[in-house]
């Protein structure tokens, strides 16, 4: 057994005086569980039998009682290292041969000063993000770290990055375990050849233990990288491994440890790691993207993680609270390109879906974008966000497309981007293209709730109600109170003329937006007066709201257009035309608006809007 300390994730051992400890806190391990520790960290990656641990810590007589003795020992030494037979980080049992320890673990010699250790490290990594080749002998020898990987490793179409377990126990840095998720879910995104599960769906596992088998039926992935965090004042270290789910093995895993100063350099460096184990071919300018390095104020930077946060959540409120985080990390680097993104998105969003006036917030996401772009033209998602305003602000079509097409080929696992894509698709009237993008959406972001809606509402745009149908009662039975789901099989419901089955899921989603006491008044007008009464008490309330908020004239000039007041429409078409609504770019598309068509002010407003096809 070697001298000095062998070093795994936030744990480290003394192998000459037999001390486990975390985080440098000394934990309490009794005599059995250390000694096999301590035998599976002799020889790391290679199978440790049971016949091994029985002759080298049971007396060669014991048979009886050994079996039991050795399962209990190996329970409480991963109940110690906070590990999981089931989906094991660090011991990973072979079924009635033995165990295997599976992290990657850093040997330092006896007399090593850590600080000497880091500065090597810091070294080291700074010098591989030279080029892409430097990149590819970080995989090998990332930070002094000794790398372990089978030859051989298959090559694999598909993975999901699973949240990174937040190991400093300080419950405030959920936020920058997920960042760090975040980042090297996006940097993996970049290639072209590979399907990356998005943040959203990911997301579903955080904390729970599920066996990779499940994840992957749910995902539809061939591989799995799951791992850990720990911030420590300036030091970071992540922990990340590679789960091949088809066979359920753990083929390689690694440790990186940097300054925070440095986090963009270590964050690349795990992407490029990962790339590299799952075989991927990666163009030239792959490569330039998954390691395109700027030096970041890590002040900043928090803030930016902070920002992210919030913009993740995908709601009014949300983006509300990410702004004053992305403007932070501005006034801290305002040569920041991802803060003005995320800047810009909250904008653009929140006047997308009506939260604020498109002609206040979206002139100022456009000008951030506009920003972003100037400082790094190759940022996807400012093209996909430059996109959206193309579409839902500008009504310029060419050059909505022109972004489009830019921000697909730098990154085309964004599935929020295609999820925006398959909507200018639908303004464009090409609605079997914009569903197979929605369905491209959905197998990057299999649970998303938005997506899945969004899939639903192609369907119900391109007239196709029947698919639309199932398609709404799958994304509801993923969550009841996604309020969104019940609109959209309200309207496909409406599309087949069946007027009380889409009264009865308006009512569910207005129960699920937090509004019982207005759905029991529609009930009321619906047996009175049925789908008209119900319709001119929804038309008063949304009047009364408008005239506080001047929002959404687009939805009153439906309610008018389905109780048959063409003119009073066209008013609020108008007005909402004048308003920049997000809206009126879909009102070629929307079934609720069908009524308008055949009249030549309708045909004149298509015409202005260049929608005419």
């Amino acid at each position: 057994m070697r001298n000095g300390k062998a070093r795994f994730a936030a744990f480290d051992v003394d192998l000459r005086r037999g001390e486990l400890r975390r985080d440098g806190k000394p934990l309490g391990l009794q005599e059995k569980p250390l000694q096999i520790l301590l035998a599976l960290l002799e020889n790391p990656g290679v199978l440790v039998s049971r016949e091994e641990l029985h002759h080298r810590l049971w007396p060669d007589d014991t048979f009886l009682g050994f079996d039991e003795g050795l399962n209990t020992a190996i329970r409480k030494l991963r109940q110690v290292l906070n590990d999981s037979a089931d989906a094991p980080r660090y011991i990973e049992t072979i079924p009635k041969r033995g165990y295997r320890f599976i992290a990657t673990v850093d040997f330092v010699p006896e007399g090593t000063r850590s600080t000497d250790l880091r500065e090597r490290r810091s070294r080291r990594k700074l010098a591989v993000v030279a080029g892409a080749f430097a990149i590819l002998v970080t995989a090998l020898v990332a930070g002094g770290v000794l790398l372990r990987t089978r030859k051989g490793s298959p090559s694999f179409s598909s993975i999901v990055v699973l949240p990174l377990e937040q190991l400093s126990g300080d419950a405030s840095q959920e936020y920058f375990a997920d960042g760090m998720t975040d980042a090297i879910t996006t940097s993996l995104a970049k290639m072209k050849s590979l399907r990356v599960i998005s943040r959203t769906s990911a997301m579903q596992f955080k904390g729970r233990h599920v066996s990779v088998r499940q994840i992957a039926d749910q995902l539809g992935v061939d591989a799995v990288v799951e791992g850990s965090v720990v911030r420590s004042g300036d030091r970071v270290r992540i922990t990340a491994q590679l789960i091949d789910t088809h066979h359920d093995r753990h083929l390689w895993a690694e440790s990186f440890e940097g300054s925070f100063s440095d986090i963009l350099i270590l964050q690349s460096t795990v992407a490029a790691s990962i790339a590299r184990q799952i075989g991927a071919n990666l163009s030239p300018a792959e490569h330039a993207r998954i390691s395109g390095l700027r030096p970041v104020n890590p002040a900043a930077y928090e803030e930016y993680l902070r920002g992210r946060f919030y913009w993740s959540k995908y709601t009014d409120d949300g983006w509300r609270n990410a702004i004053p985080h992305f403007q932070a990390a501005l006034a801290r680097d305002p040569g920041y390109a991802a803060a003005y993104v995320g800047l810009a998105d909250c904008y653009i969003l929140l006047a997308g879906y009506q939260a604020l006036p498109p002609n206040d917030a979206m002139p100022r996401g456009i000008a951030a974008v506009q920003q972003a772009l100037a400082l790094d033209a190759e940022l996807a998602e400012a093209h996909y966000s430059l996109a959206f305003a193309r579409t839902f602000y500008d009504y310029d079509w060419a050059d909505a497309e022109k972004e489009f097409r830019l921000a697909l080929a730098l990154n085309p696992n964004y599935a929020i981007g295609r999820m925006w894509h398959s909507l200018y698709l639908t303004t464009q009237g090409r609605h079997d293209e914009a569903i197979a993008e929605q369905i491209h959406a959905r197998e990057l972001d299999p649970v998303s709730l938005m997506v899945n809606t969004n899939l639903c509402r192609a369907y119900v745009y391109a007239r196709r109600p029947d698919e639309a149908i199932p398609e709404c009662k799958q994304t509801s039975e993923l969550d009841p109170h996604f309020a969104l789901a019940y609109k959209w099989l309200s309207v496909a419901y409406e599309e087949k003329h069946l007027d009380d089955e889409a009264f009865e899921v308006e009512q569910k989603a207005r129960i699920a937006f937090d509004a019982a006491d207005f759905a029991e008044k529609t009930a009321q007008a619906y047996r009175r007066g049925g789908r008209r009464a119900k319709l001119r008490l929804v038309l008063r309330e949304a009047l009364k709201e408008y005239e506080i908020t001047h929002l959404d004239a687009t939805g009153i000039a439906m309610l008018y257009a389905q109780l048959g007041q063409n003119d009073q429409a066209f008013a609020y078409l108008e007005g909402a035309y004048s308003a920049r609504e997000a809206a009126m770019a879909l009102i070629n598309a929307d079934p609720r608006l069908d009524v308008l068509h055949s009249d030549a002010r309708f045909q004149k407003l298509l015409q202005r809007m260049n929608l005419l096809h």
